[in-house]
């Protein structure tokens, strides 16, 4: 127990590092974004920031996930797999893009 207990705050301390690297690195981008834009630019990108990023935590998680769990619910038909996959590939990139 004491082990697994170890894993668990060992775990979180990571988290909780790369969480402050994560906001020191989000402290520097504002400065090139403010004087490459101005102050309304800036104004305008936190506004759709939010916006933004939920379109990309929507594409780089639930997408695959549930393409994969479609795909999977196909089975071994080759044929239906490959008329499955293209299309989900090609919508996949574009949103990505």
């Amino acid at each position: 127990m004491n082990k697994r207990m170890n894993s668990i705050i060992q775990g979180a301390l990571i988290l909780t590092i790369a969480g402050i690297i994560s906001k020191i690195l989000s402290a520097f981008y504002r400065i090139p974004i403010q004087n490459l834009t101005g102050d309304l630019g800036f104004y305008l990108y936190q506004q759709i920031y939010p916006f933004i990023a939920i379109v990309i935590i929507l594409t780089l998680y639930s997408f695959p996930a549930a393409i994969s769990q479609m795909g999977a619910a196909l089975g071994h038909k080759k044929h239906d797999r490959r008329f499955f996959l293209l299309p989900n590939l090609l919508l996949y990139f574009l949103l990505m893009a």
